[in-house]
């Protein structure tokens, strides 16, 4: 799969790791697909503009 996107690890907690994947699977998306979009949520909460 070719993608335009860049790759970031990062290191989480234990118990953050499991919510996000307890989320993700409500919500029918992966993890990677819920970490981008809480991320969107939260620049747009704080008055950052984001243009995909």
């Amino acid at each position: 799969m070719t993608t335009d996107k860049e790759r970031v690890t990062v290191y989480l907690p234990a118990e953050l790791k499991a919510r996000l994947e307890e989320i993700s699977k409500r919500d029918r998306r992966s993890l990677t697909a819920t970490i981008e979009v809480l991320l969107i949520e939260a620049l747009t909460a704080r008055g950052e503009s984001f243009q995909e």
